[in-house]
This record gives C-alpha cells, structure tokens and sequence, in this order.
C-alpha cells in the first residue's frame, strides 16, 4: 500500500457538479471531517480503519431544490506503467427508501469512498471490505472523481450517464409498475399471499456485464420485484393494505421517468 504521504491527489470537474447540482468536499479538505462527522458518529457504528481510504473519502451534497432519486460517480484511476484511466469504481445508489421517497433532500449530503457510499451512519463496516479497496487503489498515479448521472425526483437526468443510470431507474420503475398491476388483478387473500410469496423468493439473474452493471436492466427489474415481495411479507398480510402501499410508491416513481435537460440543476 501507498504510504499516506505519497497517495495522489484526487481531482473533479467543479462545473460539472454544479450543473447536477451538487457541492464536493474531499478528504483532504479541513470541513471534510466536520461534513463526514454525522455518517461516522454513530452509536451502534462497527467499522474497520478508514485511514488508508480518508484521502478518497468524498462528501457529496445536494445545492439544488430538488430531492436527488438516484446518482452515480466514477472515481477514474490511472495505474503506474498504464497511461489510460480505469473506470472500474463506479459507485450508484438508488436513495429511495422502500416507501419510494428520495432521501436525499437540498441541503443533505451522502458520503462515499471508494467501493463504498452511505445515504445514512455507517452502522457496519468490515474491515475486509476497507481492505479490498485499500488493495485496488495499490500503484495509482492519480485519481478523478466524475459525477456521471443524477436523477431528481421528477425524472430530471443531469450528466453523461455513461453507465446506463437510466437504464437502471427505468427497469425499476417498471417493475413497481407491473407488480402493482398483477397485484390488483388477484382475487381471494391466499392467492395474494402466494403471489408475495413468489416475489420475495425470486432468484436474481447474473449480471451481463461486470463491467458495466447498470446497463442490465433485466438484474434491476428483477431485484425491484424481489424486493417489494419482502417489504410487503414485513409490512401486512392484508391484501387491501398491501395495494395501498403499492399505489403509493408506484405513484412516487410514476411521474419520474428519466430525461435528460442542460443547465444546471435548480
């Protein structure tokens, strides 16, 4: 590993950020700490040592006036002895809750490092995980981070989005959809419970790309409807309550169909 002295120095498009409507305080900056502070600060917090990854720790905060539904960075690495960048760090997150509201409202932040990012505290944390992270970013030269897509709550795209974010969104928005629908057309309460059932124990297709996830929209689609059978198995055995809740959250998602715009985020 790079001793902490000689790790280089990460960099982003500043102008880029500001178009998706966010603001970037690196690990190497004296209000990243206090940025950090609340996502490590927590009481039941079981984490491993963050140390070798603090220099790539990025805090990401949202200047807009719109809830950001779901964002995706790259932090591109160039190796010693390879001229061209790596893109392999790509990190995504979906911050919906399982009601289907963004959790990431103007004025909040999210915290990521490499390989890691985190809406809420970090409750946990393995140290193996840190490890693995720590070993990739072994000979890099330099570090950029790219702000590849964000999409608001309204279905607003900002950014390149050369890993298929949209892709991404799209597929889950459709599941919550065709789950709803097939929901509303069971008849009698076992059949429904059956139907939950089903959801919650599908099996998850293997990734096309390893390279490029979020381009499988068929993965996306799956896991969506995987999940909302488990969050309808936690939340009521009752079919009318379980439609309600399905009608919210797909109302949530209905009216966001990604598109992208030019300019900047307001």
């Amino acid at each position: 590993m790079m001793p902490a002295h000689s790790q280089p120095k990460i960099t982003y498009d500043p102008a880029a950020a500001v178009a998706a409507g966010l603001t970037v305080t690196f690990g190497n900056d004296p209000l990243f700490m206090e940025a950090a502070r609340p996502f490590l600060q927590h009481p039941k917090a079981q984490f491993g040592d963050l140390t070798p990854l603090m220099p790539y720790g990025v805090v990401l905060t949202n200047t807009s006036s719109k809830a950001i539904a779901m964002f995706s960075v790259i932090y591109e690495r160039v190796y010693t002895g390879r001229p061209w960048p790596s893109n392999t760090g790509t990190i995504a997150i979906n911050t919906r809750n399982s009601d289907g509201v963004a959790n990431f409202g103007p004025g909040q932040s999210v915290l990521i490092f490499p390989g890691v990012s985190l809406v809420g505290p970090i409750t946990a944390l393995r140290q193996s995980i840190i490890d693995q992270e720590v070993k990739v970013l072994e000979g890099v030269t330099s570090v950029r981070l790219v702000v590849d897509g964000v999409i608001f709550e309204d279905g607003l795209l900002f950014g390149p989005d050369r890993h298929g974010l949209a892709v991404r969104y799209d597929a889950e928005r459709q599941a919550i959809r065709d789950v709803l629908q097939e929901a509303q057309k069971i008849p009698a309460n076992e059949d429904f419970q059956q139907y939950v059932q089903g959801l919650a124990s599908l099996q998850l297709p293997q990734l096309a790309s390893v390279a490029e996830p979020l381009r499988d929209g068929a993965f996306y689609y799956q896991r969506m409807r995987q999940r909302l059978g488990k969050s309808l198995q936690q939340r009521t055995a009752d079919p009318d309550s379980g439609l309600a809740w399905l009608a919210r959250v797909h109302q949530r998602y209905a009216n966001s169909a990604p598109n992208s715009q030019k300019g900047d985020a307001k």
